[in-house]
């Protein structure tokens, strides 16, 4: 079974399309999508039609789908944050109502069977889509070790990563939309699953059109003090 798995796209439909053009190269049969999908970037509409097109993708919802998806109850310390609450309003209003409940009735983590046995996708942990899992924090895993799961595939910090603390295999496919770290090439990761051979694991970096992203936020979406350094890197990235 070959799984593509993608996290964090962050409203970056030119990453997306990028990563989705890549991918089927690989003939997946099943694409797996972390969460946090639309808030940030300059076109959550374009990305939430590309996310709509991959029909029946188990899908989980990440910390940036929760505060879209209930906005008005957002709670401290997000909701102490004028520049990023107006962001986010912004993006709820380019996607509307039908954007909104597409967001709300995402899960909070979901189960596949594979042939390497059953793999757990959440954003952060299942009961926290703001926990950080990381190899560097040896105790961060011991949340996804439930229900007889195999493999975990996690997202939330845009950092791709491999890590097997002890009997559990914990995949992180890094950031399509939002990837500093990786010379801003869109990450994903493509996996084979089989009985015999266990898992294979393959992290794959894109180029993506980083003019049109920039054009577009420059367009209108309002620039918070995270944007703000982050179109900077970008145009010096593109000289």
């Amino acid at each position: 079974m070959r799984l593509a798995v993608l996290a964090d796209i962050h409203g970056n439909a030119w990453a997306l399309e990028a990563v989705l053009r890549h991918a089927r190269r690989y003939s997946p049969d099943q694409y797996v999508v972390l969460g946090d999908l639309l808030a940030d970037g300059p076109d959550p509409l374009g990305t939430l039609q590309q996310l709509e097109s991959l029909d029946g993708a188990p899908m989980v919802r990440g910390n940036t789908d929760r505060y879209l998806a209930d906005l008005d109850n957002l709670a401290p310390p997000r909701s102490e944050m004028p520049g990023l609450v107006a962001t986010w309003r912004w993006g709820l209003a380019q996607i509307g109502e039908r954007g909104r409940q597409y967001l709300a009735r995402l899960p909070t983590h979901a189960w596949l069977d594979t042939p390497a046995g059953r793999v757990l996708a959440a954003h952060g942990i299942p009961d926290d889509d703001e926990a950080v899992v990381l190899p560097s924090e040896a105790g961060s895993a011991d949340p996804l070790r439930r229900d007889g799961a195999r493999v975990a595939l996690v997202g939330h910090t845009h950092a791709p990563f491999v890590w097997q603390p002890h009997d559990l295999l914990v995949i992180n496919p890094g950031s399509v939309g939002l990837s500093q770290g990786t010379g801003w090439r869109a990450s994903y990761a493509v996996l084979d699953l089989s009985a015999d051979d266990g898992v294979l694991v393959r992290h794959k970096q894109v180029e993506w059109d980083v003019a049109a992203f920039v054009r577009a936020f420059e367009g209108g979406i309002p620039v918070n003090r995270k944007a703000a350094p982050m179109l900077e890197e970008l145009r010096a990235w593109q000289i």
